[in-house]
């Protein structure tokens, strides 16, 4: 029997009768006066059946060669997985030996940051000063602008009266309803007057106080940013601050109204009101104290009638320094539209 390269004589006996079974599946079933007996032994395969069989065989090969790769690179990245975990675990361990104690805090790189942090919320609130003083302006504009529309209506409806007079001379207007006409446009001509003087007068009180408010800002900045040599000697004293929000206008008013608390004491954080730098999170303990009262103390303002002008205009004044605990002393009410609650 022919046998195929790198395949036994057996294997491919047994492969060639599984082909010629395939490929001649009625043989077995043709009567046996049609075909001569069957010879005794294997029966040489054709070149056609050859080269079936060599190229299932091939076929196996590539498959078996194919799955052999696989499992190979397989194992490559389990081993690399491997190397890569026992690479990582060793470096922790490393750094776990070899970690530095950590450096000790640098309080004037604390000092600073605090400082640093109050300068940019203090630019804030300048900010929505401004914004709020501008849109007071533009709403002033407005109205300035509405009442030139109103006036310039007027005209043209005098001059379309004039010439509608002119033109239907039998039908004249009664003096009664003339002069009526005349009282009430100069009724309206001085309710826009007094509006506009109201308008003027609180853009003027607001931009005085925001410059006050600017002023005692800037001098707390001033006395905040000079450092002591220690921290460790400053005095601890009580935190006090005053709360203030700005509140609506209401008819007959002559300045913007305010809401003040009064002076409220709570145990001061370490080193609070000291000469030196406050140790750190000291500022930011006061600072949440003082924001502990606001919702309190906006509901107390609004239960005097009155109804704020917006959660964004709260401001507070307290005693982190001599100069802000001086400067206290000129919070509060002023004018008989300003209010004053107690917490």
């Amino acid at each position: 029997m022919t046998s195929c390269r790198g395949t036994t004589p057996r294997f491919a006996w047994l492969l060639g009768a599984a082909l010629l079974m395939s490929l001649h599946p009625l043989a077995a079933a043709e009567p046996e006066a049609d075909s001569p007996s069957p010879k005794s032994g294997p029966r040489t395969l054709s070149e056609a059946e050859l080269a079936t069989l060599r190229q299932r065989i091939q076929t196996d090969r590539t498959r078996r060669a194919d799955a052999l790769s696989r499992e190979q690179e397989a194992a490559e990245q389990q081993r690399q997985q491997l190397e890569q975990m026992q690479m990582a675990a060793l470096e922790e361990e490393t750094y776990w030996e070899e970690e530095a104690p950590a450096p000790a805090p640098n309080l004037a790189a604390v000092f600073l940051n605090t400082l640093g942090s109050e300068m940019a919320k203090h630019q804030a609130e300048r900010e929505a000063q401004d914004a709020f003083i501008r849109d007071v302006e533009r709403q002033q504009a407005m109205i300035v602008q509405r009442r030139q529309r109103e006036e310039e209506r007027q005209r043209r409806d005098a001059e379309r009266a004039r010439q509608q007079q002119s033109t239907h001379a039998a039908v004249a207007p009664s003096p009664a309803a003339s002069a009526q006409d005349v009282a009430r446009k100069a009724e309206q001509a001085r309710a826009a007057e007094a509006r506009d003087r109201e308008l003027a007068t609180q853009a003027a009180a607001e931009r005085a106080r925001q410059q006050q408010l600017r002023a005692q800002q800037a001098t707390s900045t001033a006395v905040a940013a000079t450092p002591a040599p220690s921290s460790s000697d400053a005095a601890v004293k009580p935190l006090r601050f005053i709360l203030s929000i700005s509140l609506l206008n209401k008819p007959g008013d002559t300045v913007n109204p305010m809401c003040y608390s009064n002076v409220i004491t709570r145990p001061g954080p370490p080193g609070w009101g000291g000469p030196g730098f406050l140790p750190p999170g000291s500022g930011n303990q006061a600072h949440a104290t003082v924001l502990s009262m606001k919702d309190a103390f906006i509901a107390r303002c609004r239960a005097s009638g009155r109804e704020i002008t917006s959660e964004g205009n709260f401001n507070y004044s307290w005693n982190r320094s001599q100069g802000e605990e001086a400067g206290m002393q000129q919070v509060g009410p002023r004018h008989r539209e300003d209010i004053s609650v107690s917490l």
